[in-house]
């Protein structure tokens, strides 16, 4: 269901001219955009453990407070699992398997990484 983009945000943009442009496959995220499985083998991640190395080395970069979109923050269990923010966050899987996130020149996030954040989502978010 997630992972997302940003390792080091010199790559990031903000920018969506509509034009398909800096998106891995245009804005449609059919050109190259690997198949993400849909299922949970084994335990259910947890944050700490499985998914905060993947958010830190793909979406942190870009999603805190200093970065390009603070407002949608991957870079604390508290700021992914707040409520306000509920929305913009279970959003973002959807823009990962489009290959809209991470945005080009950025690599797309391994599919086996794809996979343990969408369980995680799918079996309650455990810290």
């Amino acid at each position: 269901m997630v992972s997302i983009a940003c390792a080091a945000c010199t790559g990031c943009s903000n920018s969506n001219l509509g034009d398909g442009a800096g998106y891995l496959g245009g804005e449609a995220g059919v050109a190259s955009c690997p198949h993400y499985a849909e299922r949970c083998d084994g335990p259910a991640p947890t944050y700490a453990t499985d998914v905060a190395p993947i958010f830190d080395a793909h979406c942190a970069g870009c999603h805190n407070p200093a970065g390009e979109y603070p407002t949608v923050r991957f870079d604390s269990y508290a700021a992914i699992t707040n409520p306000a923010d509920e929305q913009a966050v279970t959003s973002a899987p959807g823009l990962v398997h489009q290959c809209r996130m991470p945005p080009e020149p950025l690599p797309a996030v391994p599919i086996a990484e794809a996979n343990v954040v969408d369980c995680w989502f799918a079996t309650g978010m455990l810290p």
